[in-house]
């Protein structure tokens, strides 16, 4: 009598997250090709996948390389005051963390332009195996003859790769206002420069701004010295709104600083008070703003008796 013959039951499939574009054409995965399913969309016009994001299993050595923190030397800063790390960087820490070949990061769909800006989604391969997603992004402008279309996809790479290394926790410090004020105050110098620009009546007028840089970079274009510009906005004489509530971006500003040199709430009520008899930082009127900041940044106790009296 023949044996019955009995199927195994398959097991069930694995469950993996990996964000891919709504509109991207069918994926490869395991040699199959995997139809897109809209009603599988999420937010921000990204979708859940079986491309297959996985878990990256790094060994302890590669481990001590992907968590260390970035180095001064590497660390750059735009004139706007943001520090960041630029590409060869994070390509010389993936090779040492696994290897020169052993890591790439693969384009998942076309480039777009959408207005001024060239947008490339791509996935970080390490050891063959995709392990993080995100969006490179580059401004275009096209009447630029010092950058081609070429030039703003390929600098959609580094966008790219900056952002997966974020996912991986490399070079993370950059990330964190934190740090990297830290950083800035200790590594980098603030400078006058001069540009002329048009004004509203379409005349070329000359302005002064304060820009960044760190001190063993040369010059900026414009320089004209050390320390930061002359605010007129803040002039006493000339500011047309002395007695007016400060903006919301100078209250920002304000915790901003109170934050990177330590003072704490209870401290910085009872400065304003007893200096300004005011209780909440809404009530900061122009006119009063640059001396409280001076303040606030001087080190030692905060003064808590008004103004003009010892």
């Amino acid at each position: 009598m023949a044996k019955k013959k009995t199927r195994r039951a398959k097991p069930p499939a694995k469950k993996t997250t990996a964000l891919v574009r709504g509109h991207v054409a069918p994926a490869i995965v395991q040699g199959q090709l995997v139809p897109v399913d809209n009603s599988r969309m999420v937010t921000d016009g990204f979708r859940l996948d079986a491309l297959g994001l996985v878990e990256l299993k790094a060994t302890p050595d590669e481990e001590k390389v992907l968590a260390r923190e970035p180095a001064v030397i590497d660390v750059m800063i735009k004139p706007t005051g943001q520090p960041y790390l630029p590409h060869p960087v994070y390509t010389r820490w993936l090779n040492e963390a696994f290897g020169r070949g052993a890591w790439m990061l693969v384009p998942v769909g076309k480039p777009t332009l959408l207005e001024k800006t060239v947008t490339c989604p791509y996935i970080l391969y390490v050891h063959g195996r995709p392990v993080a997603f995100a969006q490179g992004e580059q401004e275009y402008h096209a009447n630029n003859r010092e950058q081609t279309y070429g030039d703003a996809l390929e600098a959609t790479v580094a966008s790219g790769l900056r952002r997966c290394a974020k996912h991986l926790g490399i070079g993370l410090e950059l990330w964190d206002r934190r740090w990297w004020m830290a950083w800035r105050d200790r590594h980098a110098i603030q400078v006058r420069v001069e540009t002329n620009r048009k004004n509203d009546d379409g005349k070329w007028e000359k302005k002064e701004t304060t820009q960044w840089r760190r001190p063993d970079d040369p010059p900026l274009k414009g320089e004209i010295g050390k320390g930061r510009a002359p605010r007129k906005e803040l002039d006493q004489e000339e500011h047309a709104d002395l007695d007016k509530p400060i903006s919301p971006e100078k209250r920002e500003r304000f915790w901003r600083i109170a934050r990177r040199v330590g003072r704490n709430e209870t401290d910085i009520k009872a400065f304003l008070k007893g200096r300004y008899d005011i209780s909440t930082t809404d009530a900061i009127t122009n006119r009063t703003y640059d001396r409280i900041i001076k303040a606030l940044e001087a080190p030692g106790a905060l003064p808590t008796t008004p103004e003009g009296k010892a």
